[in-house]
């Protein structure tokens, strides 16, 4: 009907104002967003399942991507946060990890899951950190050297 065209048009306009002002919501509804598939704990899967966890996380918290490439590249255990970039403040980077250890605990198995399990509780950034390098080592080293290509500039690798 022409009412509910012109509700559902207004509604549009006004979360394409909101994010004009900064709000974090988006055109993507997350809830229709599907959750990833139980990861499988093997090397072949890792690429899909960490491509499609990274997406899912971040239709809920916008920062969320920049935060897991981040912690892939670390090298120690991720007990702060004054080396990562700070899109967000401590207290929503402390959320994030939360969320991250919270539904990496429904989504890994076995192997993955005892990783997790074995870790700092509601550390969800040094989870992930842990995890791609167990299932992704080459890709690790790979995005360690672009991120200090960018980070260090001028800097030999």
């Amino acid at each position: 009907s022409r009412v509910s065209s012109e509700l559902r048009l207004a509604e549009a306009v006004g979360v394409i104002e909101g994010l004009r002002k900064g709000d974090a919501r988006t055109l993507v509804e997350s809830k229709g967003i599907a959750k990833p598939k139980d990861f499988e704990n093997t090397e072949a899967k890792w690429a899909e399942f960490s491509f499609k966890y990274e997406n899912w996380m971040n239709g809920f918290a916008p920062a969320t991507r920049t935060y897991l490439r981040w912690a892939e590249v670390q090298i120690v255990p991720i007990t702060g946060y004054g080396s990562a970039p700070t899109v967000a403040s401590t207290a929503e980077i402390e959320s994030i990890s939360r969320q991250i250890y919270l539904t990496l605990a429904q989504l890994l198995t076995e192997e993955s899951l005892t990783i997790l399990r074995n870790g700092a509780e509601d550390n969800g950034l040094d989870a992930w950190r842990i995890l791609s390098k167990r299932w992704d080592p080459k890709a690790v080293g790979r995005s360690r050297t672009a991120y200090l290509k960018i980070a260090q500039p001028g800097r030999r690798m």
